[in-house]
């Protein structure tokens, strides 16, 4: 039978993609996620039978959001009128929880790429792009989006209680209820890629 309104949370926005279900976190790691990830998607609708998902969608890794988006989507043709989609991008996402006087106005974002990142000023609605490792993260007064299999101090980390999202900052904890965000529940997703995919045109 499936629970209603229960709800898994998807961060398709970093490093590694990363499922909670319930008290459960399951990861995808970029070398196999066309293979992995709908099945993995299919065994956590098996074992939860959850009818909503909230997506933190994009910027990110463009495989891991065209993927995802399409089997998050492919799942729901499955089960047709069973699960709807909460799609949140991370500028929505920040956005949210620095209106909520819980982040300072600078923030490092994570495009997909290692080394070149967003620092964007809400407070000026800017951005510009940086080479990560070039900075002096002691002298921006800013916070660092959150990457796996690395810690700074000044990381956030993201996540989901109680159909609440969830932010992390300085041994600090925010919830925020899916209301206070500007996306509502839909029938499909797409990806939020936020910057135009580098090509390169062979001669």
């Amino acid at each position: 039978m499936i629970l209603l309104w229960f709800m898994i949370f998807v961060n398709l926005s970093t490093n590694k993609i990363v499922v909670f279900a319930w008290w459960e976190q399951f990861f995808c790691e970029h070398k196999n996620v066309e293979t992995h990830f709908p099945t993995l998607l299919l065994q956590i609708y098996q074992k939860y039978w959850f009818s909503r998902a909230v997506v933190l969608n994009g910027p990110g890794w463009f495989t891991h959001l065209r993927v995802w988006c399409l089997a998050l989507n492919s799942l729901g043709f499955l089960y047709p009128g069973k699960i709807k989609f909460f799609s949140v991008s991370k500028l929505d996402f920040f956005r949210t929880f620095f209106k909520a006087d819980f982040l300072p106005s600078q923030w490092l974002i994570y495009l997909g790429q290692k080394r070149q990142w967003w620092l964007y000023d809400f407070t000026a609605s800017t951005y510009q792009t940086v080479v990560f490792d070039n900075l002096d993260l002691q002298d921006i007064d800013c916070f660092i989006d959150e990457i796996y299999e690395t810690d700074y101090q000044k990381m956030l980390h993201l996540g989901f209680e109680n159909d609440q999202l969830v932010c992390s900052f300085w041994n600090q904890i925010k919830k925020l209820a899916l209301d206070q965000f500007s996306a509502h529940f839909a029938d499909e997703i797409f990806p939020d890629y936020m910057i135009e995919p580098t090509v390169t045109l062979k001669q």
